[in-house]
């Protein structure tokens, strides 16, 4: 699942700004072979919203009619709504892609699928391309006589490997993207005839309950009847519940009948589609890492050593020639090293206070319980009188 790629495998509810944001069919893309799971509170607010007039959404409709109509779960989702006996109804198959949708009564207890994930999948999903900046730059470096360059000079291929250090960033996670796409396509077409999956049957028929004694014996055992009555009205609530759902259950069965009637035409689709997407996919990473190729290029033109080729120094490195603390590549590698080490010494010291306080405040709770020494409520007053002490036992020592 291409779910996985955001740390969100398992949890494909569709949030409600997907529906706002983006039509069926972009969506879809990215639920081939796989499901998608819609609460009944989203579908009833898609249907409240297409019924406004002055609702202008245009994707909205567009979902209504294709749960309802293409889907053919209009019938099924009204059920839903009125039984409080059922829990979910479906699967509904879309052949074009092999998803099986879902819906729920109750809502989600985990975050799902946001408008922001969809695009962030989009974008994934596009075609590598050079940053405009980098590309003018990378195209005078072998132009450029080796000089000393100046202030503006440095700050502007500062400002260029900071973009490359994002730019690779970035297409990497295309690459890695595109990598897991085509991991599912061809997992797909390893087993193309097990893409299309059966409805799940309901839980088993309830078991009509038996009386343990005769109907002469009941009479003169008032609580085996009562017992027994009890057990019928329950057997007789559970077969209900039972019927229902397998009434929902013979509808998806239908819906799984007529998607595999279709399934012979579409899967020869999907593998054609499936084929033609690993094909892109693969350009996609080629043409990336040619991109971080040159990306690297331009960050090796710099006189920097490989251990601060990374966004945070580059920055610091910009910050220092940009507020005049710096005049040289040099000059900022000094300073950055100067402050890291700052920084480390002021940790330390952090550390080392954390620790007296710690022990102060350990040393105040064992004044508080001990008669040798009285509580005290500042910590400072304690480390006083210990530091005292301290001295004047020093003194009888000597």
């Amino acid at each position: 699942m291409l779910l996985s790629f955001f740390g969100k495998e398992g949890n494909n509810n569709l949030d409600i700004s997907v529906f706002m944001e983006y039509p069926p069919d972009i969506v879809l893309e990215f639920f081939q072979q796989s499901y998608v799971n819609i609460s009944l509170s989203v579908y009833q607010e898609l249907k409240d919203q297409f019924a406004d007039p002055d609702n202008l959404n245009e994707n909205i409709p567009k979902w209504v009619l294709f749960i309802d109509k293409l889907l053919d779960m209009e019938d099924s989702l009204y059920s839903l709504e009125e039984n409080r006996n059922l829990d979910f109804v479906g699967p509904a198959y879309y052949i074009k892609t092999n998803t099986r949708f879902f819906f729920y009564k109750t809502c989600f207890e985990h975050e799902g699928i946001t408008a922001q994930d969809i695009a962030e999948m989009v974008e994934l999903n596009s075609t590598p391309a050079i940053n405009d900046l980098i590309a003018k730059h990378y195209a005078t470096l072998k132009c450029k006589p080796a000089s000393r360059k100046s202030r503006e000079e440095l700050l502007n291929d500062l400002q260029v490997s900071i973009s490359a250090l994002e730019e690779i960033e970035h297409i990497s996670r295309q690459i890695m993207f595109q990598r897991r796409l085509i991991e599912i396509r061809e997992a797909f077409l390893n087993a193309p005839y097990a893409a299309l999956i059966e409805p799940e049957k309901p839980e088993d028929k309830p078991e009509k309950p038996v009386p343990k004694q005769s109907f002469l014996g009941s009479i003169f055992n008032p609580k085996s009847r009562a017992a027994f009555e009890a057990a019928c009205q329950q057997y007789n609530h559970d077969l209900k519940v039972y019927y229902i759902k397998y009434r929902e259950y013979e509808k998806a069965c239908d819906r799984y009948k007529n998607a595999l009637r279709d399934w012979e035409s579409e899967k020869n689709y999907l593998i054609n589609r499936s084929i033609e997407d690993i094909k892109k996919a693969k350009l996609k990473i080629k043409k990336g890492n040619r991109i971080i190729k040159i990306y690297n290029e331009v960050l090796n033109s710099l006189d920097i050593h490989p251990q601060y080729q990374s966004i945070v120094p580059l920055t610091r490195f910009y910050y220092y020639l940009e507020t005049g603390r710096a005049f040289s590549i040099q000059e900022c590698m000094n300073l950055y090293e100067q402050e890291l080490k700052l920084e480390e010494l002021k940790e330390s010291q952090e550390r080392l206070e954390r620790n007296i306080m710690a022990t102060v405040y350990y040393l105040s709770s064992e004044a508080a319980a001990t008669t040798e020494l009285p509580p005290y409520d500042n910590p400072e007053e304690l480390m006083e009188m210990i530091y005292k002490r301290w001295q004047a036992e020093k003194r009888v020592e000597t």
